[in-house]
């Protein structure tokens, strides 16, 4: 994965976004979820990297387990009830699981 991720952000011309924009180009950012992963379920995951796309800085994050949405302000709260009974296009009405 990092070898394909660096051949990608080396080319000139690329249609992905995370390889065309420079401010995403070295972002390991799904290898890094990977690692996470791996080790949530305990499959071995590698402690050292001789590479210079996990030597950046941004490789040393370290994901955490995500943190509870917070309480939902009550007017808040009112004005996504109306519009969730009022506008069946509404976004969360079409996708609401992933807004619950």
């Amino acid at each position: 994965m990092i070898l394909f991720y660096s051949v990608e952000a080396t080319k000139s011309f690329s249609s992905a976004i995370e390889f065309s924009d420079n401010s995403y180009r070295f972002y390991p950012f799904e290898i890094l979820f990977l690692i996470y992963v791996r080790n949530k379920q305990g499959l071995p995951v590698l402690d050292k990297f001789d590479d210079l796309l996990m030597s950046n800085p941004e490789a040393k994050m370290i994901f955490k387990d995500p943190e509870p949405y917070p309480q939902w302000d009550p007017l808040l709260r009112m004005i996504d009830d109306f519009y969730r009974r009022n506008y069946s296009d509404y976004f969360p009405n079409k996708y609401g699981s992933l807004f619950q």
